[in-house]
């Protein structure tokens, strides 16, 4: 049988966990949008340069083969990230029921767990939309430069 002090120290364990993995979850949010937001900027840059400098068309085709071998790396690891920040949602969604069950289930957070792994999902498809958009684009750039 659990004496108080156990009860209060399962509390307290599960209030620094529930701390731990909602920063973690916030930082890793923070990171994959403005990893997003450089890997945008140096593509753009490189791209903009190599096709606007009068460039030997085999540097433009280097330059445009590394851009692809980039792009594809950074979308296999939004990818992780994606399914990081699925699994730390469904983490923090069970640490909250297990700090007070009453009051989660009393707010509905059910349902904004639900609601924010949706957003979640849409936000990482529409990462995923840009770029493949962008790999289209440097394949398209490829072929002309071939």
């Amino acid at each position: 049988m659990e004496t108080k002090a156990d009860l209060d120290l399962n509390q307290a364990t599960l209030r620094f966990l529930h701390q731990t993995q909602q920063r973690s979850y916030w930082e890793t949010a923070n990171l994959t949008a403005k990893g997003i937001a450089f890997y945008l900027a140096v593509t753009a840059a490189l791209l903009s340069y190599s096709l606007t400098q009068k460039l030997e068309p085999a540097l433009v085709r280097l330059l445009l083969w590394g851009a692809l071998v980039i792009s594809v790396a950074v979308f296999v690891a939004l990818g992780a990230n994606g399914w990081l920040l699925f699994r730390q949602a469904k983490s923090l969604e069970a640490l909250s029921l297990a700090l007070d069950k009453d009051a989660f289930e009393t707010l509905s957070m059910d349902r904004y767990a639900r609601n924010e792994r949706r957003v979640l999902a849409i936000v990482i498809s529409a990462y995923c939309a840009v770029g493949a958009t962008l790999l289209i684009g440097l394949v398209l750039l490829l072929h002309r430069f071939s």
